[in-house]
C-alpha cells in the first residue's frame, strides 16, 4: 500500500484511521508494558509487527501506532523514543513520520469542520483532541502544519523543559528563545489564558498554553492584518460570562450545574438543537434580571459557546 492510499483509508475511518490502516495492510499490533520507550516495529520477510507500550496514555499509544505505520509506509527506520520527546526529534526521517502520523490521526477536513475561523484557541484544540482521541499537543502541531489553509499567516508550537526550549514545531516560523519565554509569561498572566500582541509588521500574534501532563507547550499563531482584533472563543466567553453573571456566584453556579447535567444530551445533537433543547428544559427556572440576561442574545451566545464544547460538528461562529 502506498502512502496516499493509506491516508485515504485513515480519513474514511476517522477517528480510527491508524487502526484501519494497520488492519488493511496486515500489520500485527501487540500491546504490552515496555521499559523506557513508547514502542517499536520489527519486520521479517515482509511481515511487520508493531509493539506498543500499553503503560502509556491511550493518546500516546495511538500516536506510536500511527508513527510506526508512517515509517513502514515511508520506508524509513524509526527511532526508539520516550514519551518525553513526543514530537521532539530533530531527525529528518522522524519528523517526516511524525507529520504523516499526525495526518493519519487527524485529517485536515476534520480540523476545518471545527476550526472554522481564526484564531484557533485552546478550547477548539481540546475539542479536536477529544474527537480524534489524541493529545492537545498533537492537535496544536497539526494546526501549525496547516496554518495557511486555516487562514493563519503562520503558527508554531514551542515545548519548554523548565525555562529552556525543548523543541519547536513549525514549517517556517522562527521563535527566538527569549521571545518564546516572554510570550509564555504574558500568556499565563492573560485573562482567559490567551495573549494578543502586535508583531510590529501588521500581523497580530496570539499565544495560548496547551495542556499537557508531561510538558509545557505554547501555541503561537499569527493572524493576518484583517483579523488583528479577532478574539478567541475563550476571550469571548470570559467577556460574556462577566456580563451575564455580574458577579452573581449563585446564578453562575446554577447555569454551570445545568450545563453539566445537559452534557450527555448535547453530545448527541448539533449546536442548534442542543441550544433549543437546553432552553426548553432549563431556561424557565430563571426570572427577573437573571432571566432577562440569559434570554438576551448575549446570554444565548454564552450558552451556545459552552454547549458547543460537547456537540457534534456543525457550522459555527463566535462573531
Amino acid at each position: 500500500m502506498d502512502l496516499l492510499d493509506a491516508l485515504v483509508i485513515a480519513k474514511e475511518n476517522f477517528p480510527k484511521g491508524p487502526e484501519a490502516v494497520a488492519a488493511r495492510i496486515g500489520v500485527e499490533v501487540c500491546y504490552k508494558p515496555l521499559a523506557g520507550c513508547a514502542g517499536w516495529c520489527i519486520q521479517n520477510n515482509n511481515i511487520a509487527r508493531i509493539t506498543i507500550n500499553n503503560a502509556m496514555p491511550s493518546v500516546r499509544q495511538r500516536f506510536t501506532l500511527a508513527d510506526e505505520l508512517a515509517h513502514l509506509l515511508l520506508g524509513s527506520k524509526s527511532e526508539v523514543r520516550s514519551d518525553a520527546d513526543f514530537f521532539g526529534s530533530n531527525q529528518g526521517e522522524e519528523k517526516a513520520a511524525d507529520r504523516v502520523a499526525a495526518e493519519m490521526l487527524l485529517p485536515k477536513e476534520e480540523i476545518q469542520r471545527i476550526a472554522v475561523a481564526p484564531p484557533v484557541d485552546a478550547a477548539t484544540i481540546r475539542k479536536l483532541a477529544k474527537k480524534a482521541n489524541v493529545s492537545p499537543v498533537m492537535v496544536a502541531c497539526r494546526v501549525a502544519e496547516l496554518a495557511q489553509p486555516l487562514g493563519l499567516v503562520n503558527a508554531a508550537v514551542v515545548s519548554f523543559k523548565g525555562d529552556k526550549i525543548a523543541w519547536i514545531w513549525s514549517k517556517t516560523l522562527t521563535v527566538p528563545s527569549e521571545k518564546a519565554r516572554t510570550l509564555l509569561r504574558h500568556t499565563r498572566e492573560a485573562p482567559g489564558g490567551t495573549f494578543h500582541v502586535s508583531s510590529g509588521s501588521g500581523e497580530t500574534i496570539v499565544a495560548s498554553v496547551i495542556d499537557s501532563p508531561i510538558q509545557t507547550c505554547l501555541f503561537i499563531q499569527m493572524l493576518p492584518v484583517s483579523m488583528g482584533k479577532a478574539k478567541s472563543r475563550d476571550q469571548i466567553l470570559l467577556e460574556l460570562g462577566k456580563w451575564l453573571f455580574e458577579g452573581d456566584a449563585s446564578f453562575r453556579g446554577q447555569v454551570n450545574g445545568c450545563l453539566s447535567s445537559f452534557k450527555a444530551t448535547a453530545k448527541n445533537e448539533d449546536i442548534n438543537n442542543a441550544l433549543r433543547l437546553f432552553n426548553e428544559k432549563y431556561i424557565g427556572r430563571w426570572t427577573g434580571a437573571a432571566g432577562d440576561r440569559i434570554r438576551d442574545p448575549r446570554g444565548q451566545k454564552f450558552l451556545r459557546l459552552r454547549l458547543d464544547e460537547w456537540t457534534q460538528c456543525s457550522a459555527k461562529s463566535t462573531n
